[in-house]
């Protein structure tokens, strides 16, 4: 099976910010959607960078790890922007990708959603690893 067949499938809109959201708004977003992943866009609604939940979980705990100031803390979560918190260098995949391939990506990278990009990086919709998982069990006769 292919991505695009998928999301045909099992459809699903990845989690979007754009670059220049505040970074507590970012954190808030992704906290409120049930989403593990969000997905920064840039001024043309591509997709050019990725924060996890882990991310901002470490960012928001950072106090129960003293390496910073509390107050310092504070000011990289209130005066920065997603684009300051987001990692350039993500796992994504494109429509005519092999789902399996797809799959290893996303565990070999620790996300638990990838986005589904076109040629010019806008996206086209996203895996979410539980729908991967749901899809095997039912397979398998688990469901």
């Amino acid at each position: 099976m292919r991505t695009d067949e998928w999301l045909r499938d099992h459809p699903r809109d990845p989690l979007l910010v754009p670059h220049d959201a505040p970074t507590a708004e970012a954190a808030a977003r992704l906290l409120e959607d049930g989403h593990r992943d969000l997905f920064v866009t840039d001024d043309q609604g591509r997709v050019c960078g990725h924060i996890g939940h882990l991310r901002i979980a470490r960012l928001l705990l950072a106090e129960q790890r003293p390496r910073l100031s509390r107050r310092h803390l504070l000011e990289r979560v209130a005066g920065g922007t997603a684009a300051d918190l987001m990692e350039r260098h993500f796992a994504h995949a494109g429509p005519d990708e092999a789902l399996e391939d797809v799959i290893h990506r996303l565990l070999d990278h620790d996300q638990d959603e990838l986005a589904i990009l076109a040629d010019d990086h806008r996206p086209l919709g996203a895996i979410d690893l539980t729908a991967v998982l749901r899809a095997r069990l039912a397979e398998d006769g688990g469901d």
